[in-house]
């Protein structure tokens, strides 16, 4: 038999909880096409509120152009172009307030540049380069914590790769880690999940669906469970909620995808969720994250699009206990430079976010008392989200000055 953590309930009430209720359904809907030109093989990432979008490849020319999205107002800004060459295929992401954007292809070299992006100055400046042998294109990549894990990927030198790397901003330093445990490949999904990150599907001459598992803290690699449905290349891989999530991409077999699949890393299994992608089906799509949607867009299915969508995941599919309810324990409430957990029964999922729906805090917590450091947060009323035993607490909290 599973067990709930057990719980002493030091909360308030949760009437005004931003995170999702049941009455929340998985769906997607249409937002302003992006900024820029039809295209593929696009990337992008998210600062605070906004997303950034750019580079990429149509029938025309490689891009560099880069593009803010502001969800509030749904619209597009264009600003300062990614100074590399133009390319498609890099990959990009955001750690402590910064964006990070490199590798790709550009018709003749495959790019190992590295370039950091500063939203408040909207200025890009070099960094050290990734320094994978031949540049890399269709590679993968997640943020785990404060630091980017960037591997796999196809280069005329080596063909598909399955080496990997972890980027620290901090000294701007890269670190080789162990080899991803798949067969060489390129052109798959990547996600993470607490401390742990995930590489799904690709192509190496079999459109793969399998999907394996980084441990950060142990440096190690496992397989778990593939994902449902086909095979693929080139979908789209995000995280809400504690959840991993898969989406589009292609095979020769079934074409276009339009379907969506979401990770549940307690039990390690994949549901399908009920909505479909409204444009056509694609590959080759970019997406970012702000608060708990994903927003999705361009990519190629024998023509290129521009089109943008906004996903709203299904809270439906998960348990939702209201902390009086539960066994929980987590205080004090108000709290200053600490929060305490107490549990002695099972591992748990801890997320906590502020009034705007941003995770700003992710934590593994095990089995017994755990402190958690909260002095990096500022004062005022955040909601926490708690995942035990398949189950899923939520709740207010609030830091006091």
């Amino acid at each position: 038999m599973k067990h709930i953590a057990k719980v002493l309930v030091y909360l308030l009430p949760t009437a005004y909880c931003l995170l999702p209720t049941a009455s929340m359904a998985d769906s997607w809907t249409k937002k302003a096409d992006f900024g820029g030109t039809k295209r593929e093989q696009a990337c992008g990432f998210s600062i605070g509120n906004k997303g950034y979008f750019g580079i990429g490849i149509d029938t025309a020319a490689d891009k560099n152009d880069f593009w803010e999205y502001d969800a509030t107002f749904d619209t597009w800004s264009q600003k300062a172009n990614f100074p590399g060459p133009p390319r498609g295929g890099g990959v990009a992401f955001a750690i402590s307030g910064k964006g990070y954007l490199g590798t790709g292809y550009d018709g003749t070299v495959f790019q190992a540049d590295w370039y950091e992006y500063d939203a408040g100055n909207n200025t890009w400046t070099k960094k050290a380069d990734f320094p994978g042998s031949g540049g890399r294109q269709g590679a993968v990549a997640f943020v785990i914590g404060n630091k980017g894990y960037v591997g796999t990927g196809y280069c005329t030198a080596n063909g598909n790769n399955a080496d990997f790397w972890e980027y620290n901003p901090v000294g701007d330093v890269w670190t080789q880690k162990a080899a991803y445990i798949g067969s060489a490949r390129n052109s798959c999904a990547g996600f993470s999940i607490g401390t742990k990150g995930y590489v799904a599907c690709g192509y190496n001459g079999v459109y793969r669906k399998d999907v394996y598992e980084y441990d950060s803290q142990g440096n190690t690699w496992t397989q778990v469970a593939d994902i449902g449905g086909s095979g693929r290349t080139t979908p789209l891989g995000f995280t809400l909620l504690g959840y991993g999530y898969v989406s589009l991409g292609f095979d020769l077999t079934t074409g276009f995808k339009t379907d969506i699949w979401r990770y549940n890393q307690s039990n390690n299994t994949w549901t399908a969720g009920t909505a479909v992608y409204p444009g056509l089906g694609c590959g080759h799509a970019a997406v970012f994250v702000i608060g708990n949607r994903a927003f999705a867009g361009t990519g190629h299915e024998n023509v290129y699009f521009r089109d943008f969508y906004m996903y709203t995941p299904d809270s439906l599919t998960t348990s939702v206990i209201e902390p009086a309810l539960s066994e929980l324990s987590l205080f004090p409430n108000p709290f200053k430079e600490f929060l305490r957990i107490d549990q002695d029964r099972s591992d748990a999922l801890l997320y906590i976010y502020d009034v705007n729906g941003n995770a700003v805090l992710t934590r593994e917590i095990k089995i017994g008392s755990e402190e958690i450091d909260t002095q990096a947060l500022s004062a005022g009323i955040y909601f926490y989200r708690l995942i035990a035993d398949e189950k899923t607490f939520t709740g207010k909290i609030i830091k006091s000055q």
